[in-house]
């Protein structure tokens, strides 16, 4: 009688953590792309003399705010500040920017609008902006619209970077700089917000000594990079069968 011994050597279940990416987004405002998922609030094209904002897509998105009044978002002012912006979900998300401006006076403020209506005036909004040589984080109260957060000083640039990092609860990072090859400087972290919506802004006020300032804004790219963890049971019993890795035989006498 022959007894055949088969040891098989299976492998052990791998738990395998994978990704599958969300609703992702970049654009590069060329002229023709299509910006139909982008809603352009407070913006017009009146060209060549505009008398209220207006924008290009041009290579980039050239926002020009005329200097004959301020354009703010507090209900105490006009709430006419010029935006874009897309809907998000709740998600984990890494949004990023570039830009370059050049103004009259300092007293603007342009970057990533993050808000849940489009109005603009809820406590919970935040710009993380600069102008022409210091950062801020603004928040968005309707009685004053200027927050807890003050200027840091970052020096003259001439392209700066502006990345906010999403963790999918409620933390935010906020990073930027001033050029592509340096690493990114965490500037704040914050927790305790929801935002429906992200986008870009450029706001001014009036200054006693300066009057309103005349800002031309160009933002370079707008990128939003949503990245869901899912963790995916793979179960590897063996592949099939690595093989027969022994086969005995014994005769019985």
């Amino acid at each position: 009688m022959k007894k055949i011994i088969v040891t098989l050597f299976a492998l052990p279940l791998v738990s395998i953590a994978t990704s599958t990416m969300a609703a992702s987004w970049h654009y590069d405002f060329n002229p023709g792309e299509d910006v139909s998922q982008l809603t352009f609030f407070n913006l017009t094209q009146q060209l060549p003399i505009p008398t209220s904002p207006t924008y290009i897509l041009n290579g980039s998105l050239e926002m020009h705010i005329p200097n004959n009044k301020s354009y703010d978002l507090a209900s105490w002012v006009n709430l006419d500040a010029p935006r874009l912006y897309r809907d998000v979900m709740s998600e984990a998300f890494t949004l990023e920017t570039k830009f370059d401006t050049t103004a009259s006076t300092h007293t603007y403020l342009s970057g990533i609008f993050l808000y849940n209506t489009a109005g603009g005036i809820d406590a919970n909004d935040l710009i993380f902006g600069a102008n022409t040589n210091s950062l801020k984080i603004d928040q968005g109260i309707p009685t004053n619209h200027s927050g807890p957060f003050a200027w840091t000083g970052i020096g003259a640039y001439a392209d700066l970077y502006l990345q906010v990092v999403h963790d999918g609860s409620s933390n935010y990072n906020f990073s930027y700089k001033l050029a592509d090859a340096d690493p990114w400087t965490l500037h704040a972290s914050l927790s305790g917000y929801s935002f429906d919506s992200l986008g870009l802004i450029t706001k001014t006020w009036y200054n006693p000594s300066a009057g309103y300032p005349e800002v031309i804004v160009n933002y370079d790219y707008l990128d939003y990079n949503a990245v869901v963890p899912i963790p995916a049971t793979v179960w590897l019993f063996g592949s099939g069968l690595i093989g027969l890795i022994g086969v005995a035989r014994r005769k019985k006498t």
